[in-house]
């Protein structure tokens, strides 16, 4: 017998509610086919997934392993899942975006909803990484990022130039000045992002590149 997700599925349950016939009853089949799955590993491999203490059943180091890979199953299922319903999303009128910034990315969904006024929208709001990830994963159908890298697992496209700018107290001698460098930057107290930020990230590499190490007050 192969080791099949519905085998994997039945130990992860069985570890999860601590008998066969919760197991059972949480996957909605039979307890004996429970106790097969699990029993057909174990002669199979010759392991042991679980110790029975207190009538309860507690997996063995080896089955918490074997449940971490039903749990990236579970996730790889979701996925596929999310795939398969995606694909006439839009044309059903459903779209889910994902802002790293709420600026320019409401104005773009404002822009995009004025063409489209049939289609809703559901936004996520998250971090670089946080929102890259859900495209990824496709738990959002687009990402609206600033300075995305080059990634063979997405497509790319340029909808907006910026500028990351420098604000200044009307009071301050650095006001009076039309542009300012790096140099004149790092002399005053610096308020930053929070880490992990794109804008941040922006404005690391340009002090970076100009051999400094700003600390923020």
């Amino acid at each position: 017998m192969t080791l099949s997700p519905t085998r994997i599925r039945a130990v992860n349950a069985v570890a999860a509610s601590g008998s066969f016939a919760a197991a059972a009853r949480l996957l909605g089949i039979s307890q004996p086919a429970v106790s097969q799955h699990v029993k057909g590993i174990e002669e199979q491999f010759s392991v042991r997934l679980f110790q029975r203490r207190n009538g309860a059943l507690h997996p063995t180091p080896q089955c918490l392993e074997l449940c971490d890979v039903a749990e990236r199953m579970a996730e790889a299922e979701s996925a596929a899942t999310r795939i398969l319903t995606r694909r006439n999303a839009l044309a059903d009128g459903h779209i889910s975006i994902g802002l790293g910034n709420s600026m320019p990315g409401m104005a773009l969904i404002a822009l995009f909803s004025k063409r489209h006024p049939t289609v809703s929208i559901v936004v996520e709001t998250g971090s670089f990484e946080e929102i890259t990830a859900a495209v990824i994963t496709r738990r959002v159908d687009v990402g609206v990022l600033p300075n995305v890298p080059d990634d063979g697992r997405f497509r790319r496209e340029l909808l907006v130039r910026q500028q990351v700018v420098a604000i200044v107290n009307a009071d301050s001698v650095l006001a009076a000045e039309e542009y300012l460098t790096c140099e004149q930057l790092i002399t005053a107290p610096l308020i930053f992002r929070t880490r992990g930020s794109s804008t941040q990230r922006v404005v690391d590499r340009a002090f970076h590149s100009a051999g400094l190490s700003p600390v923020p007050c």
